[in-house]
């Protein structure tokens, strides 16, 4: 059993290792101002808008697991986004968004962090609000963020598919760094 154990760990490490060489980079996805975000795209899907299609293109080539998040570049307080979302929350009609805190977190600079194995396009259309079943988790930016006309950039790595199980650990790694203001883990 401890040489299955050992093996086993050993193979964590080696693809640890193989992924840390590989040529990692922090890239800047997009930029959302999130008062221009349109009802319209409830109805019509959003990968095929004008303003967006770009983005969904290099979206879809992002095929390996992603790890990512939400940056805040606006003036916009920890508070107030706290305060918002959870008033938003509080609607009865409201979609399905992340965990907050019971109280305020301290100041953060990050609104969120996440991971997804595949199709992390589908997952930014979801933190969008536009998902098309409103019972899918999700930030839900159109339906309480623009309101602060809060502005977000979005970073994302993109892994090797042998990292697919181990991003989720690196998420909740990289959420004790950036400490956001949303997301189970950031309690």
């Amino acid at each position: 059993m401890k040489e299955n154990v050992n093996n086993a760990i050993q193979e964590l490490i080696d693809t640890l290792e193989k992924s840390k060489l590989v040529d990692l980079e922090q890239k800047l996805v997009a930029t959302f101002n999130c008062a221009e975000l349109e009802e319209v795209h409830l109805r019509e899907d959003i990968r095929d808008s004008i303003q967006f299609k770009t983005l969904f293109s290099e979206l879809y080539t992002m095929k390996g697991p992603v790890l990512y998040w939400f940056k805040v570049c606006s003036t916009n307080t920890t508070k107030e986004i706290f305060d918002m979302l959870n008033e938003y929350k509080g609607i009865q009609s409201c979609r399905v968004v992340p965990a907050l805190r019971k109280n305020c977190p301290p100041n953060s600079e990050y609104l969120y962090v996440g991971k997804v194995k595949r199709y992390f396009w589908g997952r930014i259309v979801q933190h969008l609000g536009y998902a098309k079943d409103p019972r899918t988790q999700g930030l839900q930016l159109f339906h309480w963020a623009k309101k602060l006309n809060l502005q977000l950039e979005l970073y994302a790595i993109e892994f090797d598919k042998d990292m697919a199980d181990l991003v989720g650990v690196l998420e909740t790694l990289m959420a004790r760094e950036f400490k956001p203001i949303v997301g189970s883990h950031s309690s």
